[in-house]
């Protein structure tokens, strides 16, 4: 199976050198695309002479923009791609979970992600959807089950979906592909073991945070127009999750005393 990687970057992240090297490591025969401004593309082409450095849509398209502009230059005949930020790393159960979106010809095929701090110290899983038909009534009441950094989808899906709103979104064009992804019937398929990092970094939530929650809120508004989900189903899908993530919601008040992300990046601050 074919993999195109996708790591949009401005070219400042410290950590781009680990994140090349987890995808090297868990995907050796993926296609790996860095998108970035044209003002970097020289520089990152000297840094990585393996890798195509490609031009993003510019700065109104932002992150979202720059993904697609990553697809669009591919060479390959990819048929999964994943998106990486410049800052989160794969691990060994990455190439795993490709096994299984080969085997189950999956549109959306999601693992585990632990939160880490910016020296790579393991904070806290990610709470995690233990099945893909909760996923549609976890949504409808804004409850993200899962995150990107873990998460493949297929080529069909992509294109059925022409891939992310870049002129919409830019902090939730993730959340929207997925909400689209799912009212569109896209076939969805667990990984159960932790398959990537996402570095929390020192005020990465507050920066944009009112800019980001009205993002998530349109999100979940336009899903709900085209998606049926009553309140039975949501009522327990919400059981069902909360149970099974409970050892995650326990670790996070003992060492943060919240529930938050927002409670771990204060930690990571002081």
């Amino acid at each position: 199976m074919r993999l195109l990687v996708i790591t949009p970057t401005l070219n400042r992240s410290k950590f781009l050198d680990e994140t090349i090297c987890s995808v090297q490591a868990c995907a050796p025969d993926a296609e790996h695309i860095l998108s970035a401004p044209a003002s970097e593309i020289k520089s990152l082409r000297q840094q990585y002479p393996t890798l195509k450095v490609v031009a993003d849509h510019g700065r109104e398209g932002g992150m979202y923009g720059a993904i697609n502009a990553g697809i669009e230059a591919a060479e390959s005949e990819w048929v999964h791609v994943a998106y990486v930020n410049d800052d989160d790393i794969l691990t060994d159960q990455f190439s795993n979970m490709l096994q299984s979106a080969a085997l189950n010809s999956a549109d959306l095929i999601y693992g585990g992600v632990q939160y880490i701090d910016h020296n790579g110290k393991s904070l806290s899983p990610a709470p995690l959807c233990p099945s893909p038909k909760l996923i549609r009534h976890l949504l409808y009441d804004g409850i993200v089950p899962f995150m990107q950094v873990g998460m493949i989808f297929s080529r069909k899906i992509y294109e059925t979906l022409s891939g992310f709103d870049s002129n919409s979104y830019r902090f939730t064009g993730d959340l929207d592909f997925i909400c689209r992804a799912v009212n569109a019937h896209a076939r969805c398929f667990i990984h159960r073991k932790q398959v990537a990092k996402f570095r929390l970094l020192p005020d990465q939530l507050s920066a944009n945070g009112t800019a980001m929650q009205q993002e998530h809120d349109q999100t979940i508004s336009r899903f709900r127009e085209n998606c049926d989900s009553g309140k039975t189903h949501r009522k327990i899908a919400q059981i069902i999750y909360y149970i099974s993530n409970l050892n995650v919601y326990l670790l996070r008040i003992i060492r943060f005393r919240k529930l938050s992300n927002q409670s771990m990046a204060e930690s990571v601050r002081s």
